[in-house]
């Protein structure tokens, strides 16, 4: 796409989420179109991308063929429509991360794993905690059991 294409391009993407509120509202444009960028255009197709593989799926199943109709009437004539999902790790995500506070020194000397015999750690040492430590630690808290027998 060329410098010209890819501004008209925008222009285009500008309109045709402008139809999208007049023709779903702004309750379900924001639930499901709002996050879309335009991805790609050919002459007879548009490729728009989501950040999920659930919003992608429920577009290409419930909206595609009244989005495909939208952009053919108010920006111009294409044939497909396709919807793909973006790279999961965004300029935000990347900010977020960004903000986390530095690890402290225990914690670096720390394995993976936890400390070595540490009670919640997971035997495979792969940092997750075995599902045996999980139940234990919240039937302790948990209420009395009572019995069908009484």
């Amino acid at each position: 796409m060329s410098v010209n294409n890819a501004n008209s391009a925008q222009e285009n993407f500008a309109l045709f989420t402008e139809t999208l509120i007049k023709r779903y509202g702004q309750a379900i444009y924001r639930s499901w179109f709002s996050d879309l960028l335009l991805d790609d255009v050919r002459d007879d197709a548009v490729t728009l991308s989501t950040e999920s593989d659930l919003r992608r799926d429920r577009l290409d199943q419930q909206f595609k063929l009244g989005l495909l109709r939208a952009w053919s009437e108010d920006v111009f004539p294409i044939r497909r429509l396709h919807f793909i999902k973006r790279e999961a790790l965004s300029a935000s995500a990347a900010k977020v991360s960004a903000m986390a506070p530095a690890p402290t020194k225990a914690a670096e000397a720390m394995p993976a794993g936890g400390a070595a015999g540490h009670r919640g750690s997971n035997p495979g040492g792969h940092g997750a905690m075995a599902p045996q430590t999980l139940l234990t630690r919240g039937a302790r808290r948990s209420l009395p059991r009572y019995s069908l027998s009484s």
